[in-house]
C-alpha cells in the first residue's frame, strides 16, 4: 500500500514536470529531428544533468474513415484508383502503411511530387477547428548527460 501511494505521488509529480516541459518546448527553439526522413521537430530540454528531447511529431494522418463520408469523397477524388494502396475498405477505410513516414513516402512515390503532398494534406487528422493534430513526446530514453554520455 505504501509503495502504491509513493508510485501515485511520483506519477503525479512526473505529470507536472512533463506538462512544464511541453509548455516550455512549445515556445523554445526547436530543431530538426535526428532522422532526416522523419517529419517533425524537437526541443532539447537542458536540465542540470541531462538533455531530454521533447519531440513534436509530424501531423497525424487519419487512420480510418467511413465509406461515403465527406472525407472519403475528398481523398478518393485525389488518389483516385490508388486509394486502395493507402487504405483498405471494411466498414471503414483503414490505413495500410505502418506509420505516417511510410504513408508519406508511399504517397509521393505513387501519386507524385504534386498529388502526393496534396493527398497527405487531405488525409491529416484535424481538430474541430481544422488544425492538424500531432503528438508531443518526451523521449526520456534518449536523454543524455551534458557531456554526451
Amino acid at each position: 500500500m505504501v509503495l502504491r501511494r509513493e508510485i501515485s505521488k511520483l506519477e503525479d509529480e512526473l505529470e507536472v514536470v512533463e506538462a512544464g516541459l511541453v509548455a516550455f518546448a512549445q515556445v523554445g527553439d526547436q530543431v530538426d529531428l535526428v532522422d532526416e526522413e522523419r517529419e517533425g521537430k524537437q526541443f532539447l530540454a537542458e536540465g542540470s544533468a541531462v538533455v531530454v528531447p521533447v519531440v513534436f511529431t509530424a501531423d497525424k494522418i487519419v487512420g480510418s474513415f467511413t465509406e461515403g463520408s465527406t472525407f472519403h469523397r475528398s481523398v478518393a477524388g485525389i488518389a483516385q484508383q490508388y486509394l486502395g494502396w493507402f487504405y483498405e475498405p471494411e466498414k471503414t477505410w483503414k490505413m495500410k502503411p505502418k506509420n505516417g513516414k511510410s504513408f508519406r513516402s508511399l504517397a509521393e512515390s505513387t501519386l507524385g511530387k504534386v498529388q502526393g503532398p496534396e493527398f497527405v494534406t487531405a488525409c491529416l487528422a484535424r481538430d474541430k477547428h481544422g488544425i492538424p493534430k500531432s503528438d508531443i513526446k518526451i523521449e526520456w530514453k534518449r536523454a543524455k548527460g551534458k557531456d554526451g554520455i
